[in-house]
């Protein structure tokens, strides 16, 4: 974690001793490509629209930590705390490094924020289907008390007129069982093979944060020079 990212965990600063807090890691792999999500995606991955929601992010050009107000009411805070050295291959094009996350929900008192923070809506439309142990999927329910399982999304997005879409990994559970649990989930997944578009736009693997740092922050800085900032 970078000298940079000011944390106070545990501090007397926090603005409520009552705050209710969670924690929760994740093993993740994600993968994003400009314009809408293409057809006969929508069709293989036959999900049900999980969520839809305005997420506002800070931007700070940072690839390792990001910090957003989910629905815009819940400030979040996400940190990477590892990358795996050795490459996940779900298929032949679609491989990366598993990236170990952390997030506190909500994040009151946790990271100092400014006045002059640069923030950017970002609109999704998200699909979800969730696998546990040995690909067995299972119905996508906050409510049931799961520890060890892995979601798959596929995210609609549009950010300061642009569209782009995502797919994604979430592995939920120990460390060294989330790759086992992502194969599984992810084979279950192929066995209606995915179309071959899928592979043929996804960019290179990358998490939120360097998405926005790569892709999204530098054209909002050419055409909106006054980003308006956090109230």
């Amino acid at each position: 974690m970078s000298d940079s990212l000011t944390l106070v965990l545990g501090s007397s600063s926090s603005p409520s001793v009552d705050l209710v807090r969670s924690v929760t890691d994740t093993g993740e792999l994600r993968w994003f490509a400009p314009g809408a999500i293409p057809p006969e995606v929508l069709t293989w991955f036959a999900g049900s629209v999980a969520e839809e929601r305005r997420d506002t992010y800070r931007l700070d050009g940072r690839d390792d930590m990001g910090l957003k107000m989910r629905s815009g009411e819940l400030l979040e805070l996400k940190v990477r705390q590892s990358v795996d050295a050795v490459t996940l291959a779900l298929s032949d094009e679609l491989t990366g490094r598993l990236e170990g996350w952390r997030r506190w929900s909500p994040a009151d008192g946790l990271i100092e924020l400014s006045p002059g923070d640069q923030w950017v809506d970002v609109q999704k439309r998200i699909v979800k289907r969730r696998f546990l142990d040995h690909g067995i999927e299972a119905e996508v329910d906050p409510r049931l008390p799961l520890t060890d399982f892995c979601d798959v999304e596929l995210t609609a997005l549009a950010v300061d007129g642009a569209r782009w879409w995502s797919l994604a990994l979430a592995a939920y559970g120990a460390p060294a069982t989330r790759p086992w649990i992502m194969r599984g989930a992810w084979d279950a997944m192929a066995a209606a093979p995915p179309p071959l578009v899928l592979e043929a736009v996804l960019g290179e693997q990358s998490g939120y944060p360097a998405w926005l740092a790569d892709c999204i922050r530098p054209a909002i800085r050419a055409s909106t020079p006054d980003v308006a900032t956090a109230g």
